[in-house]
């Protein structure tokens, strides 16, 4: 499975500034780089109120902690 695969799963145990972070530099807690696929350098420049946000919804709708 590689990182942010259509499992959302991938992301259990991550925190917001995990999620925050990955989408910000394109590289994810365990050092994977994210697939030319997912769109992180768009989704990275959001603000961080719109990312938490986004962390929100996909741990609500997905959770996995």
């Amino acid at each position: 499975m590689t990182p942010l695969d259509p499992d959302p799963g991938v992301m259990k145990g991550w925190s917001l500034y995990n999620f925050i972070s990955t989408m910000r530099t394109g590289t994810d807690p365990n050092g994977y780089a994210l697939s030319r696929q997912m769109p992180w350098r768009s989704i990275g420049h959001r603000n961080n109120d719109e990312l938490a946000a986004m962390y929100a919804c996909v741990t609500s709708v997905f959770p996995g902690k």
